[in-house]
């Protein structure tokens, strides 16, 4: 049953851990915005480039014996409220770029407190609450598709099966490779040859790309 009387009045929550705000990982998370839209249900896309937050800190204070049916962090910054609504959303989503075969520091930042804030050190019950949240998760980047489909796809499906986990939800990943850092690439030190070559992908992948990402979104909104 989705959870659409939240307080919040969000049923998914985006974030968006490029530190290019508009960059080629926003392209998609839009799309998943508006994949939920289409269902009828609200989104919010958050910047978390914009945001003055830490990674968890290990305090050990969400450990706390009392606690073990209460997510939260007690560290106050600007990504606590996302923590607090996150309790109360159907589903959230976290799209990042892939820097040197490993993700952005804003992702494992937000991905962190996110996790810790809601696991238990307990086999009979990790997670803290009662009823599942879908998770969803984008990663771009310029690598060609096969890096994404054989030397990345270990790292993508690792993070999705540990949101499985925690959340007790649907998760699901899409990738978007070789993408442009910059749709004016002229300043850039990059061979021609390699430019074309993203240019050719995206001309024949991109709306597909888009449209993938659309449907992630529905299926996160849907019932």
């Amino acid at each position: 049953m989705l959870a659409s009387a939240s307080r919040f009045a969000t049923n998914v929550l985006i974030f968006n851990a490029s530190p290019r705000a508009y960059g080629n990982t926003y392209k998609l998370l839009e799309q998943v915005k508006k994949g939920v839209e289409s269902k009828g249900k609200t989104a919010e896309l958050v910047q978390l480039s914009q945001l003055k937050f830490d990674g968890c800190i290990a305090c050990l204070e969400c450990k706390l014996k009392g606690k073990e049916s209460k997510p939260g962090c007690v560290v106050q910054d600007d990504f606590t409220q996302y923590i607090d609504r996150i309790k109360d959303v159907d589903a959230f989503v976290l799209g990042s770029p892939v820097y040197w075969s490993n993700l952005s520091s804003l992702y494992y930042k937000a991905y962190e407190k996110i996790m810790y804030s809601f696991h238990n050190y307990d086999n009979d019950k990790p997670y803290k609450m009662t009823r599942p949240i879908k998770t969803g998760l984008i990663f771009s980047g310029g690598a060609p598709k096969d890096y994404f489909d054989n030397g990345y796809k270990a790292m993508c499906k690792q993070q999705s099966d540990i949101l499985k986990f925690i959340f007790k939800g649907h998760s699901e990943y899409m990738t978007m490779p070789s993408q442009l850092l910059l749709p004016d690439t002229s300043r850039l030190h990059i061979p021609s040859e390699r430019i074309e070559e993203k240019k050719t992908f995206n001309a024949e992948h991109l709306e597909e790309l888009k449209q993938n990402a659309f449907e992630m979104g529905v299926r996160l909104a849907s019932e």
